[in-house]
């Protein structure tokens, strides 16, 4: 089980909490990777793997070797070391602001695997826990127990890492350059996890996702989007463009930067991608239906004006 953490003061203990309480018929590690916080995580940290010698391995890393995406610092070295130090068949993974609440969470999607030798992965649903400390379900995924990566494109579902278990075997010896700096790497890796295999799906609740908590989710989403942009292109190629009908989307990307631009005052480069998404929009469903396929985002559009007048 890989737990990457940063400043997570508030949260790690309930994390690794959630790891420790797991009940298994089998034998498993915690990877805790810590990347220098100056909250007092370390120190948590350093307890934890002293109360459990033989279940953490405690990585103490150096923010010297942070990379930085977008000008944003990101955990995606100390996830890729941490990666690189397991040892079992199978890998978790859970943020340290995050939790399991399910103890028999591991030993579910082992079995599970260990049935369907045809799937890579399997994820389960969440709970997600808001900044106003309310808690939520996610949505209601119709799924069968076994699909394809075409299956979660066509629907629009990204399974959180927290909820994920993937086959150790599956990883590919080296990784395409493009996932240290994509913004969402871990969705990147289930990605090519999955590239023409079968993915397992698990009906129950079994973690909690804090909603708002990293450092990825306070990040401009307009910055968000142009990597997004960016990594699409790459994974695109990478994949053969097997894909293309999903990766090549780009109406969405171009609203939210359209918004974000606005709302910095950069017109010029608002201009220019609501052009391009005017463009795309006609080009794809002709002037007459722009307007009725489009009126969410061009009353998004007008309110942002609205906001930075």
């Amino acid at each position: 089980v890989i737990v990457v953490t940063y400043n997570h003061k508030n949260y790690i203990e309930q994390c690794l909490d959630g790891i420790v309480m797991q009940k298994t018929t089998f034998p498993f590690e915690i990877i805790l990777g810590e990347d220098d916080s100056n909250d007092g995580t370390r120190e948590i940290c350093i307890a934890y793997a002293e109360k459990y010698p033989n279940k953490i391995r405690l990585f103490l890393q150096n923010r010297k070797n942070v990379i930085y995406i977008s000008g944003n610092p990101t955990g995606r070295f100390n996830f890729l070391y941490s990666l690189n130090k397991t040892k079992g068949k199978h890998i978790a993974y859970c943020d340290g602001d995050d939790y399991w609440t399910d103890p028999y969470k591991l030993q579910k999607q082992v079995n599970f695997l260990e049935k369907h030798k045809e799937c890579v992965y399997v994820f389960t649903r969440k709970l997600i826990l808001k900044l106003d400390g309310s808690i939520i379900n996610d949505k209601h995924y119709d799924l069968e127990e076994i699909f394809d990566l075409h299956t979660l494109l066509k629907r629009n579902i990204m399974p959180s890492t927290q909820t994920v278990m993937f086959r150790k075997d599956a990883l590919t010896n080296k990784f395409p350059t493009f996932i240290y700096n994509a913004f969402n790497g871990d969705w990147v890796l289930l990605f090519l996890l999955t590239h023409a295999k079968k993915i397992g799906f698990i009906n129950e609740m079994t973690v909690v996702y804090r909603q708002g908590v990293g450092i990825i989710s306070k990040s401009k989403l307009k910055d968000k989007m142009l990597n997004g942009l960016k990594t699409n292109k790459e994974l695109n190629k990478y994949t053969n463009f097997k894909y293309d009908y999903y990766l090549s989307k780009k109406e969405w990307h171009y609203e939210l930067i359209t918004v974000g631009y606005i709302e910095e005052g950069n017109y010029l480069f608002a201009i220019y991608y609501f052009s391009k998404k005017l463009i795309r929009s006609i080009y794809e469903n002709g002037i007459l239906d722009f307007l009725g396929n489009n009126k969410i985002f061009l009353k998004h559009f007008l309110k942002s004006l609205l906001k930075v007048k």
